[in-house]
C-alpha cells in the first residue's frame, strides 16, 4: 500500500509540474437565454380575511400572473413572512409547520389558474383544535416561468 501512495504522489507531482500550456481555443457558442421572468407579490391576510370553520380556515388570494402558461410549465411557491420585525425576521416556505410541544400549527396552499388557496389548521395532542387565526400574516408568491 505504501508504494501505491508513493507511486500516486509522484504521478501527481509530475503531472502538476510538467503540465501543458497552449494556445488559447475559440470562443465558445453561445449558451442558451436564462429564464429572468420571475414575479413576486407580497399581500397579508387579516383575521377577518380567513373563511372557513373548525375543520379548517382558509382564504383565496387573486394572483393574475399564475395564467395556463405557468400553471402548466412554470412554478409558483408561497412564502410566510415570520418574527416581522425582529432580527429574526425571515420567509419561510409553505406548507409549513409550527410545533409548540404537543400542538401543531399547519399552513398549506392550493395553486388554481388566475388564484391561490392558504389553508390553515391546528392540533393538540392529536385532536383538532382549528380556529380562527388572529394575527395578520404576510405571505410572499413567486411566480417563476417555465422553459
Amino acid at each position: 500500500m505504501n508504494k501505491f501512495i508513493r507511486y500516486a504522489f509522484l504521478l501527481c507531482i509530475s503531472i502538476s509540474l510538467f503540465s501543458c500550456k497552449g494556445e488559447k481555443g475559440d470562443k465558445g457558442d453561445p449558451g442558451d437565454m436564462g429564464n429572468a421572468n420571475v414575479k413576486s407579490i407580497i399581500f397579508d391576510v387579516k383575521p377577518s380575511n380567513w373563511q372557513g370553520d373548525s375543520s379548517e380556515y382558509y382564504v383565496f388570494f387573486d394572483v393574475k400572473e399564475i395564467n395556463q402558461e405557468i400553471f402548466s410549465n412554470g412554478a409558483v411557491l408561497l412564502y410566510i413572512l415570520r418574527n416581522e420585525g425582529s432580527s429574526n425576521q425571515s420567509f419561510n416556505a409553505l406548507p409549513y409547520t409550527w410545533v409548540y410541544e404537543n400542538a401543531f400549527e399547519y399552513l398549506d396552499y392550493d395553486v388554481f389558474l388566475g388564484k391561490i388557496k392558504i389553508s390553515y389548521r391546528m392540533v393538540d395532542n392529536g385532536i383538532n383544535t382549528t380556529t380562527l387565526p388572529d394575527e395578520t400574516f404576510t405571505f410572499k408568491v413567486v411566480v417563476l416561468t417555465g422553459n
